[in-house]
Order: C-alpha cells, then sequence, then structure tokens
C-alpha cells in the first residue's frame, strides 16, 4: 500500500526513484524496496524526507503505515532514536513576513519541524490566489534554499510584485513552496 502511493506520487512528480532518492537523501535501493514492498522498518526521519521530497503531509504517510503495523518496527528502538524521532514532530516557531523582500514579521506560526526537516523556512502572506491550492491571504512557507523541480510551486519576484508560478525547471533567485496553510481570519469579540 505504502509502495504503490509513493510510486504513483513519484510518478505524479516526473521523477525517477534515483532523483527522489537524491531529494530525499536517501539510497536508490531505499526507495526501491519501499516501491516493492520489501521494507522492514521505517523511522519518522525516513517518513518525513520522503513526504517532503514528494510535496505531501507528513500524516498521510504515517496514516498509511500505521494501517500495516506487522510492517513497522518504531519500538524496537534504543531510547535515545525514540526521543529524537518524537523531537520531529514537536512545532517549531516560523516568521510571517508581509512579502519576499519585507524585514517586517506580521506574526509567527507554529509547525511541526517535520514539515521543514533541515531546510530554513519563513513564511509569507500570499498576494493572489493560484489554481485551487492558494487562496489570498493564506500563509506559504517557502524555502530558499531548497531546489526546485519541474511543477514545484515557487515564489518570485517581478520588480516588486511576489508571483506565485509552477516551476518550468530548476530556477535560481525564487523560494519553494513547502506548505500552504489556510488562515481563518475572525474578529476578537464577535
Amino acid at each position: 500500500m505504502l509502495g504503490k502511493f509513493i510510486k504513483d506520487k513519484r510518478g505524479e512528480r516526473g521523477l525517477s526513484q534515483t532523483e527522489l532518492a537524491s531529494i530525499c537523501g536517501v539510497s536508490n535501493s531505499f526507495i526501491s524496496r519501499i516501491e516493492a514492498g520489501k521494507y522492514k522498518a521505517l523511522t519518522v526521519d525516513s517518513l518525513s524526507a520522503l513526504a517532503r521530497g514528494l510535496k505531501v503531509p507528513f500524516d498521510d504517510l504515517r496514516k498509511i503505515v500505521q494501517t500495516k503495523p506487522e510492517k513497522l518496527y518504531l519500538y524496537n528502538k534504543p531510547p535515545d532514536e525514540i526521543v529524537k524521532e518524537l523531537s520531529a514532530s514537536l512545532p517549531v516557531c516560523v516568521p510571517v513576513f508581509e512579502t519576499l523582500d519585507s524585514k517586517n514579521i506580521v506574526e509567527y506560526i507554529y509547525i511541526p519541524k517535520y514539515f521543514i526537516g533541515g531546510e530554513k523556512v519563513q513564511g509569507i502572506i500570499s498576494n493572489q490566489d493560484f489554481e485551487s491550492d492558494i487562496r489570498k491571504g493564506d500563509i506559504l512557507l517557502c524555502s530558499k534554499q531548497m531546489k526546485s523541480n519541474p511543477g514545484d510551486l515557487i515564489l518570485c519576484l517581478e520588480g516588486k510584485e511576489m508571483r506565485i508560478l509552477r516551476a518550468a525547471d530548476s530556477q535560481d533567485g525564487c523560494f519553494v513552496i513547502v506548505q500552504s496553510v489556510r488562515k481563518f481570519r475572525t474578529k476578537v469579540g464577535t
């Protein structure tokens, strides 16, 4: 079940097993074993890397894995490894800016650490709607360190205007959108 999901998502992104392995920082044989359903153990770190590489929510992968508990041996680990894996789900405070070139922090958002992994991420408030994924006012979690792949959503500055685009190829100077967070704004006291 997990293997088919990974293979389908990899295909949707147009990635080979080798390319996905490179993006996730895992071996090609690891991706091959997962897709073949021949993996013996998965860690939170490896699931987190797969989620980031495939641009899917971590919880989607976690739910698939937990439907086959006989395949997941998270509890046969030393306590220090379990603590490390549990700390990956702790929230991280991410600053949210009005625009890409702004230094003015308008708010902070707390997200699980596994959404960002080792990437330096910042929040930007969207100034436009884009396809069905992003609405004006949503918080876009972006990374300038992450390399874009064809089809990824990216934020670029064109003059003084911030634009959301779909990457045609690897683009320099743009931010890769890691996650979009829908904002539900309400007035205080209403």
